[in-house]
């Protein structure tokens, strides 16, 4: 996870090589960056396809992803990596919801029009060149889903200006600051109350305006209007 071939671990920060990078994102046992000349380079766990090279030995070597054209963004979760081509294209690999799994990059949408991605647990949503959010993945926790079924690889538009993903439920703030939040409240996660699930979304503090929101894997931090940060 690393990017070096040593044992045991770190408490210090180590500098990744000497490149320099625009954008890292980090996964359960496998991290990936895009430096900056565009390319797309993963390094840690690969079990499941994870770092977008055959074989499912890990491994520290900083070897680019082979995409054809240079990365604008990319996103890790668990067990799979998604991306975003100089083309606007979306590409993913490792382990998808259905537990297929797949060691290179393959191309999940037919849209050649994103521009950002984020990856959860079990779900990811990606906004496009219009600024519309799509997300496709397990119900539980997905925006406008009905609770527990699995959702193909079909994109479904959500209403939202910035979304987070946690492991069983989803938060996201529209365009007039309301925060609406989705799937599992076993934890708490989503209100106080006893209710369990929220298939369908409900509305969290309505009397207050949000700005931003970031879920966890068990619970949910959102900063207001205000600047005042709940969890």
């Amino acid at each position: 996870q690393l990017g070096e071939n040593v044992g045991g671990f770190s408490a210090h920060p180590r500098r990744v090589n000497t490149d320099l990078w625009r954008k890292v994102a980090a996964g359960r046992a496998h991290t990936c960056g895009i430096n900056h000349t565009g390319q797309l380079i993963c390094f840690g766990a690969n079990d499941v396809g994870q770092l977008g090279r055959e074989g499912s030995s890990r491994s520290a070597s900083l070897t680019p992803v082979a995409m054809a054209i240079p990365v604008q963004d990319v996103c890790v979760s668990e067990d799979y990596t998604c991306a975003i081509d100089g083309h606007s294209e979306l590409y993913c690999f490792g382990q998808d919801f259905q537990n297929r799994v797949s060691f290179t990059p393959g191309e999940i949408s037919a849209e050649s029009n994103w521009q950002a991605v984020v990856c959860g647990p079990n779900h990811l949503c990606a906004r496009n060149l219009r600024d519309e959010i799509w997300c496709t993945g397990e119900e539980e926790g997905f925006p406008g889903g009905s609770g527990g079924s699995l959702v193909a690889l079909v994109f479904v538009q959500i209403s939202a200006d910035s979304i987070s993903l946690g492991l069983s439920h989803s938060c996201v703030v529209n365009s007039t600051g309301e925060l609406w939040c989705y799937g599992s409240n076993f934890f708490g996660q989503i209100k106080d109350t006893q209710t369990q699930a929220f298939p369908v979304g409900v509305q969290v503090e309505p009397q207050r305006t949000w700005r931003s929101v970031a879920a966890g894997l068990f619970h949910t931090c959102a900063i207001d209007s205000q600047n005042a940060l709940f969890c």
